[in-house]
């Protein structure tokens, strides 16, 4: 209604929903939208409801403002009164964002300190929900006697064999549907409440092990190095398809041979190689080739091109500071 009001033309909308703008800019894939097609200059003004929904991160801001600024664009609030290109403006801007973020953070650290308490008197701090085995009864966890005879069992078969895809395939055996999926017990072997620890509680909740249990577990899955069946296809993610963009995966493409042996060649396609386009695929050896002929060849160029504009702009010698 403002753009109408106004005679604006829109080009696009962009959100962060259930984003804070506390939040890195990182985060906020809106933003980072927006400021490509900034950068592209598509957009001539960014218009926002009010500055704590624009930025409320002092940092992120500054370094936004300098893409607008090299680009031309600038922004402009509906319901607040901000203007970003006078030296006063700006400064009303920072001193105002500053405002915002130290409230927010003042926000997060009450919050923070509130579910400190909570944990360390062992009520939940997550809601209605509870981890596998356990329920919520007066604000607090206590074992779920419908599945934690299935919890026990799965610890006393796992310190028998220190596998945990053992214990999956005894559980599946053993209880069929009603065993937990494999994300649940595998987080049997990762989530510390187990052990009646949340934090710095030790007596968060009534543990299923008890803590050096717990450790051991923990070691004896970090020790464990699972080794590929096949060695890794170098290439892979670092080949864009020509006809859509998307990244090249290796694949081993086997061949019969007349003698009745088996020749196996490394491979790269589109992922929409079958469902969007036909696209080519491309044998690892060739990809070698072409790398050792053109990269040399194309380092050497870009390394000429480099020390000409460094010493173009410096007027000495840059040979001693490219490494």
């Amino acid at each position: 209604e403002y753009a109408d009001a106004n005679n604006y033309s829109i080009t696009g909308y962009y959100a962060d929903e259930g984003i804070s703008a506390r939040k890195s800019m990182k985060y906020r894939k809106g933003l980072l939208s927006l400021l490509e097609d900034v950068k592209q200059n598509k957009i001539d003004m960014i218009l926002v409801t009010k500055l704590d929904r624009w930025f409320r991160n002092i940092k992120d801001y500054n370094i936004t403002e300098e893409i607008l600024q090299a680009h031309g664009c600038y922004w402009k609030t509906i319901y607040e009164n901000y203007d970003s290109s006078t030296a006063n403006g700006q400064m009303v801007i920072n001193i105002m964002l500053s405002v915002n973020q130290a409230e927010c953070d003042r926000t997060s650290e009450r919050i923070k300190a509130v579910l400190d308490y909570k944990r360390s008197i062992g009520e939940v701090t997550s809601g209605k929900c509870a981890c596998y085995g356990y329920k919520v009864v007066n604000n607090r966890l206590v074992k779920d006697e419908n599945v934690s005879h299935i919890i026990e069992d799965a610890y006393q078969h796992y310190f028998t064999c220190y596998s945990i895809r053992s214990t999956i395939a005894y559980l599946n055996e053993k209880y069929g549907d009603p065993s937990p999926s494999v994300n649940k017990i595998d987080r049997l072997f990762k989530n510390e409440t187990y052990a009646g620890k949340d934090k710095d509680n030790y007596n968060y909740c009534e543990p299923y092990i008890s803590l050096e249990q717990f450790k051991l577990a923990r070691e004896v899955t970090q020790s464990k190095v699972r080794h590929g069946k096949y060695p890794p296809y170098i290439f892979s993610s670092l080949i864009k398809c020509p006809i859509c963009g998307n990244n090249y995966t290796g694949y081993r493409k086997k061949h019969k041979l007349k003698c009745g042996g088996e020749s196996v060649y490394i491979k790269y396609r589109c992922g929409n190689k079958f469902n969007r386009h036909g696209g080519a695929n491309i044998t690892e050896h060739i990809l070698e080739e072409y790398m050792t002929t053109h990269v040399p060849e194309q380092l050497e160029m870009e390394m000429a091109m480099l020390k000409a504009d460094t010493k173009a702009k410096s007027g000495k010698n840059p040979s001693a500071g490219i490494q």
